[in-house]
């Protein structure tokens, strides 16, 4: 930009000032409420000119009721956290959204329902399974001093062996299964 150009700004901008400082006093002059309501007619007549007076009517109502549902939602939403939080206690919640929270305790009814029948209980079982595959592998491949660390620690914490681990570890005490050997041979 040049010089001329920067200086029309300039003196654009700060006579364009002069007159909003203008309008403004004449705003002042009339009252809050002069302003108020020519604003409110010129609306009117906008909506009434674009033909949509109506719609426009209705869209507001629609709009005030969502704002108000919003509120009952958060409201709710608020009474429900409430509500969960005393059955399952604060600090579930400092980590957790109510969805979470909603999530977890579904999966804890999951297992209840499945207990009650044979069908829920094997599902449950190869669930588990699948649960401790990891830990199952791992007892397959390792020997001697870290078999019996994994075994010390499953006891130790109560959990117990799946059958699946009951089965890998008499196949090694059979003999039946070794890695290192399996490796050689493929060799």
């Amino acid at each position: 930009m040049s010089m001329r150009e920067s200086a029309e700004t300039n003196w654009g901008l700060r006579i364009g000032a002069l007159f909003d400082e203008a309008i403004e006093r004449l705003w002042f002059a009339e009252g809050k409420e002069m302003r108020r309501m020519v604003l409110e007619q010129a609306h009117q007549l906008a909506l009434e000119q674009l033909g949509i007076w109506m719609e426009y009517g209705r869209w507001k109502e629609m709009e005030k009721e969502i704002e108000r549902m919003q509120q009952e939602y958060a409201a709710l939403k608020r009474e429900m956290r409430c509500i969960a939080e005393a059955m399952v206690g604060p600090q579930v919640f400092e980590t957790c959204h109510l969805e979470s929270v909603i999530d977890w305790k579904a999966r804890v009814a999951e297992r209840e329902i499945l207990m009650k029948h044979e069908f829920g209980r094997n599902i449950l079982r190869l669930k588990d399974e699948k649960d401790n595959l990891f830990e199952t592998l791992l007892l397959a491949q390792t020997e001697g001093m870290m078999e019996s660390v994994w075994l010390a620690t499953v006891t130790m914490l109560g959990n117990g062996l799946t059958p699946l681990q009951k089965h890998v570890l008499k196949q090694r005490k059979a003999g039946q299964h070794s890695t290192r050997k399996l490796i050689e041979s493929l060799d």
